[in-house]
């Protein structure tokens, strides 16, 4: 997901700038309310940041607590997946 936001930003950024006439703040958010695609371009670049700032953080963490050398993972099969009761 991080590498899509990423990618979108990339590509949304740039149309964005040249939509808004390099706006910032209030005035960029002005301009969005008045055009459908800055606000589409403004939409994409705020769920970017936001994943980018709030979510892909928490992968850190659980990473984190796979590498802490729990063995629960290590001693798994595939033959206690069978979902059966």
């Amino acid at each position: 997901h991080a590498w899509m936001h990423l990618w979108s930003l990339s590509v949304c950024c740039p149309r964005l700038a040249a939509l808004a006439g390099g706006a910032t703040g209030e005035k960029l958010a002005d301009v969005a309310r008045n055009n459908k695609e800055a606000a589409y371009y403004h939409g994409k670049t705020l769920s970017g940041r936001f994943y980018l700032g709030s979510e892909f953080p928490k992968f850190f963490g659980l990473v984190d607590s796979i590498m802490t050398g729990e063995g629960a993972v290590e001693e798994s099969f595939a033959e206690i997946f069978s979902g059966a009761p």
